[in-house]
């Protein structure tokens, strides 16, 4: 059994978040653990092992890969896998940066599809050694981040709404009512909280008060941060809540799906809702890095994440949703039941009530009303 080649890169900190050269210090030396060595049985899932290199570097997101699924790409083709994590979103153009060599492979959140695309970041795919691209929900096909994901294919997904602990919500939510009425959210004594996520807290508040989730309108946003600014008080802060929720230091809160799961696997009096006015739907993507040595190899990767028994494995350990229905039915049972009974299944009137996060030039006022809020902190 091989072993993960892991890369930590420290010290991301000092680099912009916008293009510039990586700068030279020991804290951007790459750590290797342990290097791979090739399978001598063939899986089937690695392609022309001939037009394979020894090594990929890939920039994926902390906590929603599982090294299990790297390990076994490298035991299966002798490929080398070289990770360096990213914690936020936001740091993702920095991390990139800080990579000394040609990246391969990328997790990338959806909005920044496009973006990263114009700027010339990423390459189209070459579909015919992606087979696994037919796995994928046709709900997951020509969204408004990337065309016929000719770019970057979906890989997981996940919602935003309230997570409650039942031991001290006594009635489940329905409403974003139970944040932003202060009567109600008032009333559990500065123990909820919100999404440290612009479009997150500023969607819900427009929501709330009856607009789109993603209105541009000045006149709406203004009422969305009086809102948020009447609330504040009440609240813990502006914060990622699965720990805080599984400890039961939180009894309500803003949270991803993902926050949700991972705390109702620690707590069993975890919940989760959408609420009626609606809320979003978030996507990583896998994309190829422009500067990649080595196409071929980077795209057999992707077809392996995309392989339902992989992404099934892969998703019971990130605790996201996978993109295809196939996966869907090959998770873990006690995974199923967790998100079956804490209400994380997405149904079809589910679907109904979700949105897709729209960016454009017009949506920075998202930014401007999220920092009058958290400006007064």
């Amino acid at each position: 059994m091989t072993r993960l080649l892991l890369i930590i890169v420290l010290g991301l900190g000092i680099l912009m978040a916008c293009g510039g050269e990586p700068q030279s210090s020991p804290g951007n030396d790459p750590q290797i653990f342990a290097v791979a060595e090739p399978d001598s049985e063939d899986s089937g899932r690695c392609g022309d092992r001939e037009r394979l290199t020894p090594q990929l570097q890939i920039l994926f997101k902390s906590e929603r890969i599982d090294q299990d699924v790297l390990i076994a790409f490298e035991d299966e083709c002798g490929v080398e896998v070289a990770v360096t994590p990213y914690a936020q979103d936001e740091e993702l153009i920095t991390s990139w940066n800080a990579v000394r060599d040609g990246l391969d492979v990328v997790m990338i959140p959806d909005y920044l599809v496009a973006i990263l695309s114009r700027q010339g970041r990423i390459r189209p795919l070459s579909f015919e050694n992606i087979p696994n691209t037919v796995e994928i929900s046709t709900r997951f096909q020509n969204l408004p981040y990337v065309a016929n994901n000719a770019i970057a294919l979906p890989f997981q997904w996940g919602t935003t709404g309230i997570a409650y602990n039942t031991s001290f919500v006594a009635e489940a939510p329905t409403s974003w009512a139970a944040l932003f009425d202060l009567e109600q959210v008032c009333s559990f004594e500065v123990r909820a909280a919100m999404l440290d996520e612009e479009r997150a807290a500023v969607g819900a508040a427009l929501a709330y008060l009856g607009y789109a989730y993603n209105d541009v309108d000045r006149e709406h946003h203004a009422a969305a941060g009086r809102l948020l600014q009447e609330q504040r008080p009440c609240l813990v802060g502006y914060l990622s809540p699965g720990p805080d929720l599984s400890a039961g230091e939180l009894r309500l809160a803003q949270a991803t799906s993902v926050d949700a799961l991972l705390a109702r696997d620690e707590n069993e009096n975890v919940r989760y809702v959408i609420p009626e006015e609606g809320s979003s739907v978030w996507l990583d993507y896998l994309a190829i890095s422009a500067d990649s040595d080595d196409a071929y190899t980077a795209e057999i990767l992707i077809n392996f994440m995309l392989d339902p028994e992989i992404a099934a494995q892969n998703a019971d350990y990130s605790y996201a949703y996978p993109t295809s229905e196939a996966a869907d039915a090959l998770r873990d049972e006690y995974y199923l039941t967790l998100m079956a009974d804490g209400g994380l299944i997405v149904d079809e009137e589910i679907w109904s009530r979700l949105s897709w996060i729209e960016r454009d030039t017009s949506t920075s006022i998202f930014s401007d009303t999220f920092l009058s809020v958290r400006g007064r902190e």
